[in-house]
């Protein structure tokens, strides 16, 4: 990026297209921020989507290399505007709606407790859920590609929802690091085996609730975690964020008067399976006739799935 903005300064006096040099030369100096402003102790990392990508509908280069830096190296990345806010409106509409059973705090034959009046609920491909611009954003695809190859699988499609009044999780990770006899070990470094996309469906403020987080936490184990300096982003509707599954991280508390949801779908290695978050409920639901919805180029998403229409 520094050669990039030294070139476009001296292109910008020769150039006969000005204005596209200097849109290029802005864009070039903002994602340099970008990546400065990630090693601030209470930055979150961030990675906007400009125009000319939303327009396009894919991550240029530039945003692919340093999008994929900053992942690796702090194991959480904001992705702004992302989403269409009226589809994540229409899933909001559609999940409220569809799983109105869940928002009582108490005992849920297929729902994990995850906290304080806080339950993962596994959400069916249906309805606006059922969408390729959801499950396979094309922007957190390039990224997803980059972090993890060319082959790889949806594996849960699941809702955090906090219920109002919900208190702040304990600090944790939603897996342990692989290869390590116990769970406190210093993590052997491995490239990422899952990566989860955190979609709000609501604004994460103040008020709301976000999920805290510890860059950096997942190079570390579970006991040095709390000694990271943490972060505390606020998303807005149609933003998200990726995060190892190895990170630490804390839901807040939920201080409106309506649930919270945030849709977590986990992109994983074939080769992994999850098999600690997912005892009381199956990590994806297909419908049938919602299966042969999906485009068959995205089908490989869910190739794991063998047996489409059940519960997996």
């Amino acid at each position: 990026l520094d050669d990039a903005i030294t070139m476009f300064r001296r292109a910008s006096q020769l150039d006969s297209s000005p204005k596209i040099v200097a849109a290029n030369l802005d864009r070039a100096c903002h994602l340099r921020e970008c990546d400065r402003a990630a090693d601030r102790p209470e930055e979150m990392p961030t990675l906007p989507v400009s125009d000319a990508e939303r327009e396009s509908g894919e991550l240029q280069a530039e945003s692919l290399a340093l999008g994929s830096k900053l992942f690796n190296k702090h194991g959480v990345l904001l992705i702004e505007n992302a989403f269409d806010p009226e589809l994540i409106r229409a899933c909001d509409d559609y999940f409220v709606r569809e799983y109105e059973s869940y928002f009582r705090d108490t005992s849920h034959a297929d729902a994990l407790r995850i906290g304080d009046k806080r339950f993962q609920i596994t959400v069916a491909l249906d309805g606006p859920i059922n969408s390729p611009n959801l499950y396979a954003n094309p922007f957190v695809m390039g990224l997803m590609k980059q972090l993890l190859g060319a082959k790889f699988f949806l594996g849960c499609t699941v809702c955090a929802a906090s219920l109002p009044g919900s208190k702040d999780q304990h600090l944790h990770k939603d897996h342990r690091a692989l290869f390590t006899k116990n769970a406190d070990d210093p993590p052997i470094q491995t490239p990422p085996f899952a990566i989860t996309l955190m979609i709000p469906l609501v604004p994460l403020d103040e008020m709301s609730g976000t999920t805290t987080v510890r860059k950096g936490s997942h190079l570390v184990s579970r006991r040095e975690s709390p000694d990271l300096p943490r972060q505390v982003p606020i998303v807005s509707v149609g933003s998200c964020f990726l995060m190892d599954l190895r990170l630490s991280h804390q839901g807040l508390g939920n201080k409106t008067d309506r649930v919270r949801p945030i849709f977590n779908f986990v992109y994983q290695q074939p080769w992994f399976a999850d098999n600690k978050n997912f005892q009381k409920q199956p990590p994806l639901r297909i419908p049938a006739p919602q299966f042969e919805r999906i485009p068959e180029e995205l089908r490989s998403l869910f190739a794991w799935a063998t047996q489409p229409g059940a519960d997996i």
